[in-house]
């Protein structure tokens, strides 16, 4: 693939997309566990008991292992890591374009 020379990286939309994405996986995330705790109070509260208890409690649990824990929160650590390469990918095209200007 040929190279375009009028090939512009407008830096500052670049770091809003990864401070969006930063920001956005904490905010998901707080939904995300607010979403677990009225699994639990439906789970302990609604269906004390039963197959449909278990089914929520086990329900529950798969969504827990996505969700990470409150120590390591996977849709935050998902955001960091990629306003992290957003930052990167700047410096790198800077480092890399120093021979041209």
């Amino acid at each position: 693939m040929a190279e375009d020379p009028n090939l512009v990286i407008d830096d500052s939309y670049v770091n809003k997309v990864g401070n969006s994405c930063n920001s956005k996986g904490g905010s998901v995330d707080s939904l995300f566990e607010n979403y677990l705790n009225i699994l639990q109070f439906v789970a302990d509260e609604g269906v004390p008991a039963g197959q449909f208890h278990d089914a929520i409690v086990a329900f529950k649990n798969v969504v827990s292992s996505l969700y990470g824990n409150s120590q390591s929160r996977r849709l935050q650590s998902i955001g960091k890591s990629f306003s992290t390469a957003t930052d990167n990918f700047i410096s790198q095209v800077k480092n890399d374009g120093k021979p041209l200007y």
